[in-house]
């Protein structure tokens, strides 16, 4: 496989390459995307699997796996197809997020790479990969495997974390079968993340391994919109007056027009981001304010999924309105006349 050194999530990665005309145009696709330079590896058979290291503890296994099927030995792959996509591990089941079509040219070309067409009949049981791309992985399914967490993966994953002096940390391993006894079982490591994004899907579970005395660790967080362009020196001292915040999070295109209100602001603490996620993982922050203009949610939406309150500043008509009832709509308020929301 041909990657760039220096980006993550699948960027300019190419796996599967047969030859030296394939070689070359991933490593042109990987030059593309990198500022240090490309790395050539040995491609290993096996799935993609995220070991969570909580506290220096091995808390949870999840497999990601792009759509595939299931052959049956008795249908082909066109016909398996045919079927409704499932999250069942049955023979003759599709797994995917959405529909599969056998008209995709992407999913052509991987059955291709595993020797398959079409009309092809797997054998009983054959996992039959129908696309595989890195970049877009909204369609993988992922099945956790945390029951499967034995003393032989324990003891590494406490290794690397104690190595590295990381007591948080993913821990990326390509491997055929993870739930194999350790004696039979292939892993291979290939990446770290010292880093970890909190999935909504298993924040129970990582809250819990770290915060064992069931404190509230949930950081406050409000949103607040105004409702112009901008903001005007009025609208924003309101703003401060009425809340209080550990950190206002501002986007970084505003930061000039806070620079020109410097007698209001200096007593409160700004960061002044180019995406959200740069706040939400600043571990001194103890609560937020998300601060932004109603260009800001034109273009780019609420920062963040789960909040604790969302306050509208001024006053809409027209579209505007419309747009605004129809947000409230869909984080499921029903009073879509309120400027100020408590969410559930």
């Amino acid at each position: 496989m041909v990657k760039p050194c220096d980006s993550d999530r699948g960027l300019g990665v190419t796996t599967d390459v047969q030859d030296n005309v394939m070689l070359l145009q991933a490593a042109n696709k990987a030059y593309a995307a990198t500022s240090l330079g490309i790395l050539l590896e040995e491609q290993v058979p096996g799935d993609y699997h995220r070991l969570y290291v909580i506290g220096g503890e091995l808390v949870r296994i999840l497999r990601f796996r792009p759509p595939y099927l299931i052959g049956d030995g008795l249908k082909s792959v066109k016909a398996i197809l045919s079927a409704p996509v499932t999250d069942k591990e049955l023979p003759g089941a599709v797994l995917a997020q959405s529909a599969v079509s056998i008209e995709d040219q992407s999913v052509l070309t991987r059955l291709a790479i595993q020797g398959l067409s079409p009309e092809s009949i797997p054998s009983f049981g054959q996992i039959v990969i129908l696309r595989a791309d890195l970049e877009d992985r909204s369609d993988w399914s992922v099945s956790s495997f945390s029951f499967q967490i034995d003393e032989n993966l324990s003891r590494m994953a406490r290794g690397i974390s104690r190595a590295l002096g990381l007591e948080n940390v993913g821990i990326d391993v390509i491997s055929p079968d993870i739930t194999l006894p350790p004696s039979l079982r292939k892993l291979w490591v290939i990446e770290l993340n010292p880093i970890q994004l909190l999935h909504p899907a298993w924040a129970s579970v990582f809250l819990e391994q770290l915060f064992a005395s069931y404190e509230d660790a949930r950081i406050p967080i409000k949103v607040v919109v105004h409702s112009e362009y901008g903001f005007g020196v009025s609208a924003l001292q309101a703003s401060l007056e009425e809340h209080s915040a550990d950190v206002w999070a501002v986007p970084k295109r505003l930061e000039a027009r806070f620079a020109a209100l410097h007698d209001l602001v200096q007593d409160q603490r700004f960061y002044f981001y180019r995406h959200p996620r740069e706040v939400l993982l600043n571990r001194d922050v103890r609560s937020i304010i998300f601060l932004m203009d109603w260009e800001e949610l034109e273009q780019n939406g609420l920062p963040v999924l789960h909040m604790d309150q969302l306050q509208l500043i001024g006053s809409l008509s027209g579209t505007r309105l419309e747009q605004w009832e129809s947000l409230l709509k869909r984080l499921g308020l029903h009073q879509p006349d309120q400027y100020c929301c408590d969410l559930p």
